[in-house]
């Protein structure tokens, strides 16, 4: 049963994604290892220097990202 246990969340965010936008997918891809990170701490994993500087690189690349997209949707077509 671990197959089709796995196969079905696959399926439905597959089909959930064609409904989505590309910006909205991306940031869903940032927000998943976010709330891993979270869980993590939670329940009691170390944090190191390396953790700390790999998730501030991740959530610089968001604020970029997210700067340049807001920039570009005052700015108009």
């Amino acid at each position: 049963m671990a197959g089709p246990i796995t196969a079905l969340p696959l399926l439905c965010f597959a089909l959930a994604a064609r409904r989505l936008s590309l910006t909205t997918i991306g940031f869903m891809q940032f927000l998943a290892p976010t709330i891993q990170f979270g869980t993590g701490i939670y329940f009691g994993e170390q944090l190191t220097v390396a953790h700390i500087i790999c998730f501030s690189f991740i959530w610089s690349a968001v604020a970029f990202f997210t700067f340049d997209a807001l920039k570009n949707s005052r700015s108009g077509p």
